[in-house]
């Protein structure tokens, strides 16, 4: 909303746990998706509050990563916090941003990463080794700047 991209049809939709399903329904609908952002990262403690396993996630998501796929569609990755909530900054034990982080970033088609998340240049490896387009930002508010100028075109 706040990048004006409000138009009928619907240009957007936000659906926290879309799965591939979501993805087939709108394409028999008629109304496929061209993109498709994966913001990367979990905790385990909000997974555990929501009755949702990492091992869940990582299938839910790579269901979706082959949909999108198989119907062409943009993949971008986006780990919008910092170093933090990377396995850094996480309750010991809990690496399931690291898990999100591999099971996304080197299926991407594009990355979007907030730079103190990648202040270890963990997604500047991948992203040089799979030939990924990488944009770093230095606040999430240039987020908006950014997606804009990629969603003009």
């Amino acid at each position: 909303m706040r990048m004006k991209l409000e138009h009928q049809p619907k240009a957007y939709e936000t659906n926290m746990l879309a799965t591939a399903d979501d993805l087939k329904s709108a394409k028999d609908a008629g109304t496929p998706y061209k993109s498709l952002i994966i913001v990367m990262g979990a905790s385990l403690k909000g997974m555990g509050a929501a009755g949702i396993s990492m091992d869940d996630e990582i299938s839910r998501t790579e269901a979706l990563i082959t949909e999108a796929n198989n119907q062409g569609i943009k993949i971008i990755g986006a780990h919008i916090e910092g170093i933090k909530r990377r396995a850094q900054g996480a309750t010991v034990g809990d690496n399931t941003d690291e898990q999100s982080i591999d099971t996304v970033a080197p299926k991407s088609h594009l990355l979007i990463v907030r730079k103190d998340g990648n202040e270890d240049g963990r997604f500047t490896l991948i992203a040089e080794k799979k030939n990924i387009p990488l944009i770093l930002v230095e606040k999430n508010l240039e987020l908006f700047q950014k997606l804009k100028e990629i969603y003009e075109d």
